[in-house]
């Protein structure tokens, strides 16, 4: 492990859309760094309290409520703009019922959002505890032990995220220029959280809203919150990378089978199928073999070994 690698952290991730949108500014993001919050980079100290840290404390009792914001697009998804109407621009469909003609993945396409070199600057608030400090650095230690991506406190780059402790938990996809903010407010300081939010800000999209995910699974629109339905649609993503990975169950990526209901009922669950293999959409508490195997293939390291010890 290259400790020194992990002395610094800040998060804000977007993505801006291509020349299939009429006013690129839509998706916009704006610099963030001379707010109310001070920031500061993980300190080794911070990465050596990561190896103390009990179960509880990684990954808490709670449920990923605060990744259901009413004001984002499907829940935790920061970009400026971006909604379910614009959507189809961001992602190059003309309109909701044109076909589906792209690769069904979810990881975003165009390189220029995303990290160069893999190497992700960033700058975490001072207002995290000492314990929560901890934690982001074991989330983003683990990361880097099994993919590509480095994590590295900034120092003058222009593109970084930052990571700061406000409502809810919530991030841009990819790279979007400038400072980016990656939330994470009370009920979001969770090692599979973290990773879900910087998953977004390396430029990954929710698993269930891949263009095949009705081949995998159910969405029961009588049992969703009222306004959120449109948080379950599914696009044909033309600006992304086929991957070549099956749809994941599994993946901290993939909406719980809960999410945004309006009665504690499921909300969205696997095809029969599935069912009867016993598969069921929880929370998942780390990334799975097929969201390391996605990280590494954008990183263009598909054969990459996680690093030992």
């Amino acid at each position: 492990m290259m400790l020194t690698e992990f002395v610094a952290l800040a998060i804000t991730v977007v993505i801006v859309c291509e020349s299939s949108v009429n006013d690129p500014r839509l998706f916009e993001t704006t610099d963030t760094t001379n707010n109310a919050q001070d920031y500061t980079s993980l300190t080794a100290e911070d990465f050596e309290n990561a190896k103390n840290l009990t179960r509880e404390q990684k990954y808490g009792t709670l449920k990923g409520k605060g990744m259901e914001n009413s004001n984002m697009f499907e829940g935790d998804i920061a970009n400026p703009g971006l909604n379910s109407a614009t959507i189809y621009d961001f992602m190059g469909q003309k309109h909701p019922n044109d076909p589906i003609v792209a690769i069904p993945t979810s990881a975003i396409m165009n390189r220029y959002y995303r990290w160069p070199a893999n190497i992700i600057p960033y700058t975490i608030a001072t207002n995290f505890t000492a314990t929560e400090r901890a934690i982001i650095a074991d989330a983003l230690s683990d990361m880097m032990i099994k993919t590509c991506y480095k994590f590295v406190g900034r120092t003058n780059e222009i593109d970084y995220v930052n990571i700061v402790k406000r409502g809810g938990c919530s991030s841009p996809v990819g790279k979007r220029g400038k400072s980016q903010d990656l939330s994470l407010g009370n009920g979001c300081v969770y090692i599979d959280i973290i990773q879900h939010e910087m998953m977004h800000a390396i430029g990954l999209f929710h698993e269930q809203s891949r263009a095949d995910r009705d081949q995998y699974v159910e969405v029961l629109s009588q049992n969703i919150q009222n306004g959120k339905l449109h948080d379950f649609n599914k696009y044909g993503l033309d600006f992304i990378d086929h991957l070549g990975q099956p749809y994941d169950y599994y993946s901290i990526m993939h909406y719980e089978g809960t999410a945004f209901t309006k009665s504690g009922a499921e909300t969205i669950r696997p095809v029969a199928s599935a069912r009867a293999k016993g598969i069921k959409l929880e929370r998942r508490t780390e990334m799975s073999p097929i969201d390391i195997k996605k990280l590494n293939i954008m990183a263009g390291c598909p054969n990459f070994v996680a690093a030992s010890g």
